[in-house]
């Protein structure tokens, strides 16, 4: 898991239980995680301090003849004793520790540079009984610079977000209600949750659950240079997001479809891996009879799905965006992503684009088609 950790110096924003030792000293925040820790220090001579964010270390530029006492939280499940440089060179440093801290006293004669490291930290990190604890609301991790989607929310409640940016944690059936497009005043839902709804429908649902537009998985086949075989006829657009380099294509009598993916697709892909795990993008390319208005049907559509009507800046045709939303289900009391889709007229073609991608990069794609 990916870790990350903020720093600020000095602060005193959070509330302690206790702390082992008196010692007056300066303190710098460590933000990892969920979880929020205090390193104290104190001394003379002490130029500088400042925090490494690629080394997650905590650096101490001191001069002559100087003195620093350094007190560090103990991390559980624990670990190994502090990483202490000295001038880029390992040093022991830890000259005590109890059950909640560990220690370091160093003396100089000379400037040194003397760095902790906390690259090291645990995937669940815990807390032990009578040691500090702190509780960092979203609103203040957001003020201390952790960008929105590593902010952490406790348990019970999920991460949305104001028309600002700015972070709440709310209930899942608030999260449903706030961002809810009928009801909706300036509030998201952001990366970080449809990232975690993708990973539990992946876990929740059967390997085959096929959310919409699903074909028969043995007469799947990969078509190399998929731009020209398909380009003869009805073209790939000229955007996809980032990562999007896998292609699986699909024939029948009157439509072809597209699967486009960031992993490598096989005949092995299931459609639970495909829509959840890999937020794969479905393209559906239907022939309309000459007696049927394709956008007649697209309207249709736009309608009883309460999807929106919007110009793409490189087409006369209007294309149509349901974008994608967060449901509750009751029954399994749990929250469920539901996807973005657009439908819009290409030629004698009707296209649908569908997917667990942002209605942004879904109008991206569209209006990509009709690019000169």
């Amino acid at each position: 898991m990916k870790t990350n950790l903020l720093i600020i110096i000095p602060m005193a924003l959070f509330g302690i239980i206790s702390i082992s030792e008196s010692f007056a000293e300066e303190e710098i925040m460590i933000f990892v995680e969920n979880d929020a820790r205090k390193i104290y220090y104190t001394g003379e001579n002490i130029i500088s301090t400042f925090y490494d964010h690629k080394s997650r270390s905590v650096i101490f530029e001191i001069g002559m003849d100087a003195k620093l006492e350094i007190k560090a939280p103990q991390i559980y499940k624990k670990g190994p004793e502090l990483f202490i440089l000295k001038n880029g060179e390992e040093i022991a440093g830890v000259t005590r520790a109890d059950d909640c801290f560990y220690y370091v006293d160093i003396k100089t004669k000379v400037p040194e540079k003397i760095e902790i490291i906390f690259a090291y930290w645990p995937e669940y990190p815990e807390t032990k009984e009578g040691c500090e604890t702190f509780t960092v609301s979203p609103l203040k991790q957001y003020e201390l610079g952790i960008s929105v989607n590593e902010i952490q929310c406790k348990e019970s409640l999920v991460l949305i977000t104001k028309h600002d940016d700015s972070p709440v944690c709310v209930k899942s059936k608030t999260a449903v209600e706030l961002t809810n497009k009928e009801k909706r005043s300036g509030w998201n839902v952001g990366d970080q949750l449809w990232k975690l709804l993708s990973e539990k429908m992946n876990e929740y649902g059967p390997k085959n659950n096929c959310p919409r537009y699903c074909i028969t998985l043995d007469e799947k086949y990969v078509v190399d240079g998929i731009d020209k075989t398909l380009g003869n006829s009805s073209g790939l657009p000229k955007f996809f997001p980032e990562g999007y380099d896998n292609f699986q294509f699909h024939h029948r009598e009157v439509y072809s479809v597209v699967q486009i993916s960031t992993k490598p697709i096989s005949l092995d892909t299931s459609w639970n891996d495909f829509y959840w795990k890999d937020n794969g993008i479905f393209l559906r390319y239907s022939e309309v009879p000459v007696t049927v208005d394709g956008m007649a049907q697209i309207e249709y559509w736009a309608k009883t799905h309460d999807a929106k009507k919007l110009n793409l800046p490189s087409s006369d045709e209007p294309a149509y965006l349901k974008e994608r939303e967060i449901s509750y289900s009751d029954e399994l009391d749990m929250l469920y992503p539901t996807f973005s889709e657009a439908q819009f007229n290409y030629g004698e073609l009707v296209v649908v684009i569908s997917g667990y991608i942002s209605g942004e990069d879904m109008l991206k794609i569209a209006d990509s088609f009709f690019e000169k």
